[in-house]
């Protein structure tokens, strides 16, 4: 399996998912973005895509941080989602997720730190990509 990474941060490391792919003998992939490495253009060479967090925002101003392209991020993750592979996304990454999706985020109110229960609805449990998600856990 091709595993692809985008980092955000230097501080921002994959950690528990980076050891489960290496352990696993999978192929792996990044895209430091803090260091100005350009995205994929395609999902073609990539089986499972993992976004990982940072303290940017999936509508975030690029003077702040200029080398960060939510846009382009969030038109990869659609990509993703058409090419129907595996996508998880870790804090930032889950919000531009949300975002791909056509759903919302919120800020929370505790900077960097925001957990909440996960309940899903019936077509939730009905949708094939939550079983996905449940079988990757």
């Amino acid at each position: 399996m091709n595993i692809h990474f985008i980092l955000h941060e230097k501080f921002e490391v994959p950690g528990a998912y980076l050891k489960w792919a290496q352990k696993r003998g999978h192929h792996i992939s990044s895209t430091r973005v803090y260091e100005e490495e350009e995205l994929p253009e395609t999902v073609d060479d990539i089986d499972f895509l993992i976004v990982m967090g940072g303290p940017q925002s999936p509508d975030e101003d690029r003077q702040v941080f200029p080398y960060y392209d939510p846009k382009a991020e969030i038109a990869l993750i659609q990509k993703a989602i058409d090419a129907d592979i595996y996508i998880v996304g870790v804090c930032l990454g889950a919000q531009l997720l949300s975002v791909a999706y056509g759903g919302k985020y919120e800020h929370s109110p505790e900077r960097e730190i925001g957990v909440f229960p996960l309940t899903l609805t019936d077509e939730g449990l009905a949708d094939e990509h939550t079983l996905k998600i449940l079988v990757l856990l």
